[in-house]
């Protein structure tokens, strides 16, 4: 049986904002559950933690994250590639050692976009580090600081964590 289209789009007539406010990351690992009454509403209502593990907040330098999603089609079986890239402005010995933990983990990051939209990329098969950049800049004013991009390809695009669930209980 063909796959069917089974809706249309109506244009949103809001004023936007582009960019990212907020990561958090977790692991992969940690996840418990998941509370997803509805599978096919492409939205999450809760993200049970296993014992006291918690997700990390990444303070990034304001206007350098972004997240992207992008159909990847092959032989006629889909996938969705899922990336987060974002900067730090801070090089220190402690950053450093926690950047190099955080390459080597498997990653679920909840992107809040400047919008108050909240995402649950790498839900299935988790983000990994891909890209991890330490610079000095060349001149005065550019930027001196650390760039990293994490992906993953996951069964789907990434689900909306439901505006009704406290992201506070899972920090």
């Amino acid at each position: 049986m063909p796959c069917l289209i089974t809706t249309g789009f109506t244009k949103d007539c809001n004023y936007r904002l582009g960019g990212l406010k907020a990561l958090y990351f977790g692991n992969l690992s940690q996840i418990d559950s998941y509370t997803d009454a509805d599978p096919d509403d492409g939205k999450i209502e809760a993200i049970v933690m296993t014992a006291t593990d918690v997700f990390y907040a990444v303070e990034f330098e304001r206007n350098t994250a972004v997240q992207t999603q992008e159909l990847q089609v092959n032989a006629g079986q889909a996938s969705v590639s899922q990336s987060v890239t974002f900067t730090l402005g801070v090089k220190d010995a402690a950053t450093i050692a926690a950047l190099k933990d955080l390459s080597l983990s498997d990653l679920v990051i909840i992107a809040v976009d400047a919008n108050g939209g909240r995402c649950v990329l790498g839900r299935d098969n988790g983000l990994r580090a891909t890209v991890g950049t330490n610079t000095s800049g060349t001149a005065e004013a550019d930027f001196s600081g650390i760039t990293f991009t994490f992906t993953g390809s996951q069964k789907e695009y990434a689900p909306i964590l439901d505006a009704a669930f406290d992201i506070n209980t899972i920090l």
